[in-house]
């Protein structure tokens, strides 16, 4: 089974948070929902969500497959502005998990040093924060193990890049037709 970690801050963007939980969930996939700093988040447009476990309580011993950002604001400046966040993407980055971040979020990952060399997307304006990488317009770009997307309106299309890259091609076509996304 793979396991993934959707990490929150406050200020996430509800629709891209809540609609990668949910595809991963549908798809088999073990989805912890984390809280960088506390077990519940308060996303951008007031929904309030309880967590799995906190950044701190993650058992990092079990093998991530992958670590996925949710983008909003302020939520995407409080995942970069935190240090212990970045460390982590840094550790499963080398262990060869995905990073996958969409919307403003992408900002995190350049905070990790990990868009040296890559393509990605970010929503429309992020791009001038980020200081490295190769920006493209794109709604979801995979360069290897870096997966970005554009923002709220790609959430579904991003979750569906994400099912695919972890080798889960079947159930992203299933849903994509169960979920009348194709």
């Amino acid at each position: 089974m793979k396991n993934v970690v959707v990490m929150f801050a406050n200020g996430f963007e509800e629709i891209e948070g809540i609609t990668i939980v949910d595809i991963m969930r549908r798809a088999g996939v073990l989805c912890q929902t984390v809280g960088i700093s506390s077990d519940a988040a308060t996303g951008a447009h007031g929904v309030c969500i309880k967590l799995d476990a906190t950044l701190s309580e993650l058992n990092k011993n079990g093998k991530i497959d992958a670590v996925i950002l949710p983008g909003g604001m302020p939520g995407a400046t409080n995942l970069k502005e935190n240090r212990k966040l970045i460390e982590y993407l840094k550790t499963v980055n080398n262990e060869g998990g995905i990073i996958a971040a969409i919307c403003a979020a992408p900002i995190a990952l350049d905070a990790a040093d990990l868009l040296h060399g890559k393509n990605y997307t970010c929503y429309p304006g992020f791009e001038k924060e980020i200081k490295s990488g190769r920006f493209t317009s794109k709604r979801v770009v995979v360069d290897g193990n870096i997966i970005t997307s554009n923002g709220p309106g790609s959430a579904m299309d991003f979750s569906y890049a994400l099912l695919d890259s972890l080798g889960l091609s079947r159930q992203s076509v299933e849903l994509r037709e169960g979920m009348l996304a194709k």
